[in-house]
């Protein structure tokens, strides 16, 4: 599906991990507020479940960023937890931050995120079926990862957090965030509010060029 520029807002979305795996996602949302995930990076070792690659987080955000900025996609939700401080005295949003991206603290709430997540996969926004959130076939992990989670057996309104839940997680950022809840206004900031000048007597087209 083309994405047209102008039509949709692009973001990103993190899940932080270095010892368990990482999961970038990459959206747009339309005026409409349909969501769509367009692509996915997964830190993960190859032939593994669960197992992070342990990337430096400085070098993910350039990476990240040098895949994104051709896009025009600058703007990243990802978990709270991120804005720690390490022992080094700076914290994983503030590196990347220094890359260029602009970092947004996600809404971590987990028992709404659920019930989002479900709205989304189930709502219909036309006579075909087309889903209110759709993900591009080539986000593996989403495909493999998804459908293997199951309730918290102690807080069955929550996911299990012991099963590899990194691409749901980073995926509940994206759609509980303020680009999918107003995405209307977001596009207004990309495209600007151009407004047509006022017609008089001495109007001329050609002012405007």
């Amino acid at each position: 599906m083309l994405l047209e520029s102008g039509l949709w807002f692009k973001f990103c979305a993190l899940d932080w991990g270095f010892t368990k795996p990482y999961s970038l996602g990459w959206y747009a949302v339309n005026k409409d507020g349909r969501v769509i995930k367009y692509r996915e990076w997964y830190g993960c070792v190859d032939g593994e479940m669960n197992v992070g690659v342990k990337k430096q987080s400085s070098v993910l955000a350039k990476e990240a960023w040098e895949l994104s900025i051709s896009e025009g996609v600058k703007d990243m939700v990802a978990d709270p937890a991120i804005w720690g401080k390490d022992d080094v005295g700076q914290s994983i949003a503030e590196r990347f931050m220094e890359i260029g991206w602009k970092m947004h603290k996600a809404n971590n709430d987990r028992v709404n995120g659920l019930q989002t997540f479900h709205e989304y996969l189930d709502t219909e926004v036309d006579e075909q079926g087309t889903k209110m959130f759709t993900v591009y076939p080539t986000c593996y992990a989403f495909i493999r990862t998804i459908p293997m989670l199951t309730p918290d057996p102690n807080h069955p309104e929550d996911i299990d957090t012991r099963l590899e839940d990194h691409v749901y997680d980073e995926t509940r950022y994206a759609l509980m965030s303020e680009f999918c809840k107003n995405p209307i206004a977001q596009l207004r900031k990309q495209n600007g509010d151009w407004k047509r000048p006022k017609q008089n007597n001495d109007y001329n087209p050609f002012d405007v060029m």
